[in-house]
């Protein structure tokens, strides 16, 4: 397909012109924006219109938009391919909110579209009750995350989304992904759930993570391993121990990694900021992720062999490298959150690791004193700096 989804959301209200004076903006029917020269504008009944958007993948010129009722959010989207249905899907997940706004959103809809002669086509709509937080295409089926529920819909022969199994026993599930028959499911309060699709048409609890976090964004790293960042700038990593003999061990994700990065990182995506190099010696598995502030960052998997000599490395150059405001490294990387303190773990730091290159040669000289890099399975040898440049500028390169 050469198009791509995108939703905007805008206000659309009567807008009054004049001088305002003798009444507080609890006395009309919407707000009072200050204006220029003294003059206010008084905005009545605004109203939030979501729009669903098609561009070309090539030009990003428009191709179609199709707007939704007044106050009808789109919260998620996704390219879903059903089970005997030749043609992709395009699937938006909207929510109504409350006029209580404490009040969790009660009604929702999955509305699909398909591309056809030229044209974006709605084929079918279904209501639920409450926010479609995340859509995600599964195995010829739909999956969804509805406030507290996951849910599974197939496409019938009759051209309707149908509930095949759900499991609702969360709190708000906001986020969905998939590897197989597994879905990890990232919930508001109760960090990581894993659940399972069993060919029966049930959806079983595989394990979870029992820390309160509160999630932003989640990743699958492969069957055993989970990432996932926090609302206080925090990333962790979590894992399951399928070996395990007891159904409390199995049942339970146990945190791996834990890493501050002083950001609030609300996605991730497999891929790379580079060509792959065959001949690199670095991990091959790599995840970008993306800050709400604009920072683009890059995750890479390591062999034991060589996280053990960087982390070395990071431990040396924390103790020469000084930081901004003189805070010590393993402090401001410090996984911290509301109420709870632990060290960094599982993570190294590129940035620090970089820094290497930047040092003057007798800097360069202290930092390798005593280091050995690893050089082949099981084997070690003294490093030099015209090998440990070489190195990280290696790293450097998958960015």
């Amino acid at each position: 397909s050469r198009v791509k989804m995108l939703a905007n959301c805008s206000t659309s209200a009567a807008v009054q012109n004049g001088a305002f004076s003798g009444a507080s903006s609890a006395d009309v029917d919407g707000m009072v924006l200050p204006g220029s020269s003294g003059v206010s504008r008084m905005i009545l009944n605004p109203r939030m219109i979501s729009t669903f958007l098609i561009l070309d993948m090539h030009t990003f010129d428009f191709l179609h938009a199709h707007e939704l009722v007044p106050n009808e959010n789109v919260v998620s989207m996704c390219v879903v391919r059903f089970t005997n249905e030749p043609a992709p899907f395009y699937c938006i997940g909207t929510a109504v909110p409350e006029k209580d706004e404490d009040q969790d959103e009660k009604q929702g809809f999955m509305h699909l579209f398909q591309w056809k002669e030229g044209k974006f086509t709605q084929v079918f709509t279904k209501e639920v009750q409450g926010a479609v937080y995340s859509l995600c295409s599964f195995n010829g089926k739909l999956l969804a995350a509805v406030n507290n529920a996951v849910a599974v819909y197939e496409w019938t022969e009759s051209k309707e989304l149908s509930l095949e199994c759900q499991h609702a026993d969360l709190i708000m599930c906001l986020y969905l992904k998939v590897k197989g028959d597994f879905i990890l499911c990232g919930d508001l309060m109760r960090s990581l759930t894993l659940l399972q699709y069993k060919m029966e048409g049930t959806l079983e609890v595989v394990a979870s993570d029992y820390q309160t976090n509160w999630t932003y964004a989640i990743d699958i790293l492969d069957y055993d391993a989970f990432i996932s960042s926090e609302e206080y700038g925090n990333l962790y990593t979590v894992t399951r121990d399928s070996s395990a003999t007891s159904d409390e061990d199995l049942r339970k994700l146990n945190t791996m990694g834990r890493f501050h990065v002083g950001d609030h990182i609300n996605t991730f995506r497999a891929g790379s900021l580079t060509m792959k190099d065959n001949e690199s010696k670095l991990g091959n598995q790599s995840l970008l992720f993306g800050t709400v502030s604009g920072s683009v960052g890059v995750i890479i998997t390591l062999d034991k062999e060589r996280f053990d000599f960087l982390w070395k490395l990071q431990t040396k150059l924390a103790s020469t490298v000084k930081s901004i405001g003189d805070i010590p490294h393993h402090e401001f990387r410090s996984f911290c959150s509301s109420g709870r303190r632990e060290p960094m773990a599982g993570f190294i730091d590129g940035d620090l690791i970089e820094m290497f290159l930047d040092l003057p040669s007798f800097k360069m000289e202290e930092v390798v004193s005593g280091l050995e890099m690893p050089e082949g399975p099981d084997r070690c040898v003294p490093a030099t700096v015209d090998a440990l440049c070489k190195y990280v500028e290696e790293l450097t390169r998958i960015h």
